[in-house]
């Protein structure tokens, strides 16, 4: 806890904080029934599973976990997703082993999903990985079509998401890490990364979570500019897409048992930057104590930043 507030992911869901602190201590039975009790809701497996993974990923917790007992889904998925941690964090350090972790994380994720058939999250693992494996020759490539949805001129890895899709339409992560495929970081214009946004946002439900990845575009080039001008949506429109965020979206999320602290983070602080502050306040109120560096950190302090916009939006900070 910093400065009255709880800088935790997990938000709510006290059975993950529990099994992640447990996990530290070499302990993975709380981690294995956490996983088990959500085999049927993708949101909370896509979170236990990424939250848990992190942990683990500097240890062999996960690979003894499927050498004991290899049939188990659970066990599949999370050295799936600590393959994936791996990678992206090779990524980010410019690691030269980036391409064989990615390749290895592939692998564990098509392999997790042949023992969860109707889960969602090793394809939104494969989509996290898509651009961190060797390129491999045509006729060995495993399938990720360039054959865009129809109106989006685009080449990118949709039949990965139309996995994900035909498992849990409009699957949260799975769109975010299509987000990530096209960050101008990749050498992706940021024109085309926008076009690919807006199809998303378009194309889903009012209620759905691919309506906020105008939002986390936005904070993502903020996070790490690129120089390029002129594609950007202007600060009216981003304020736009709060407000209309948050009216369809929000109203759901709050009722939810486990509300996404990222989310709702990223939410508020366009509301906040939107000059919408009484709409920001009710975002925190129901995110409260809970929160996540970022975006605050774009403001400076991330401490000082979230506290500054509880007190523009005259709610109580924890």
């Amino acid at each position: 806890m910093r400065g009255g507030f709880v800088w935790d992911p997990a938000g709510a869901d006290h059975t993950l904080a529990q099994a992640r602190t447990e996990l530290r201590a070499g302990r993975r039975g709380l981690a294995r029934d956490s996983l088990a009790q959500c085999r049927g809701d993708a949101a909370v497996r896509s979170q236990r599973s990424l939250l848990l993974g992190s942990v683990v990923a500097g240890t062999d917790q996960a690979e003894t976990w499927v050498s004991e007992d290899p049939q188990d889904p659970d066990a599949r998925l999370l050295y799936a997703r600590v393959a994936m941690v791996r990678t992206l964090r090779a990524a980010r350090a410019g690691d030269p082993r980036e391409g064989a972790l990615g390749a290895l994380a592939w692998q564990a994720a098509r392999t997790a999903s042949r023992y969860a058939p109707a889960d969602p999250t090793p394809w939104a693992t494969l989509l996290a990985v898509a651009r961190h494996r060797p390129t491999q020759p045509p006729d060995e490539r495993d399938p990720s079509s360039t054959a865009a949805p129809p109106g989006l001129d685009v080449e990118g890895p949709w039949d990965l998401l139309a996995e994900a899709q035909a498992r849990r339409p409009w699957h949260r992560e799975a769109f975010l890490r299509l987000l990530a495929y096209f960050l101008p970081r990749h050498g992706v214009r940021a024109d085309t990364l926008w076009q690919v946004v807006s199809w998303a946002a378009d194309a889903s439900p009012a209620d759905a979570d691919p309506q906020l990845l105008p939002l986390a575009a936005r904070a993502e080039l903020a996070r790490a500019p690129t120089g390029t001008t002129g594609s950007e949506p202007t600060e009216q429109y981003a304020a736009y897409v709060a407000a209309t965020v948050y009216a369809d979206w929000f109203p759901g999320i709050s009722q939810l048992r486990f509300p996404p602290v990222a989310d709702l983070s990223l939410l508020a602080h366009a509301l906040d930057r939107g000059g919408l502050h009484t709409e920001a306040g009710e975002v925190l109120a129901v995110m409260r104590p809970y929160a996540t560096a970022f975006p605050w950190s774009l403001d400076g302090d991330p401490t000082k930043a979230l506290r500054a916009a509880y007190a523009r939006s005259r709610v109580r900070p924890p």
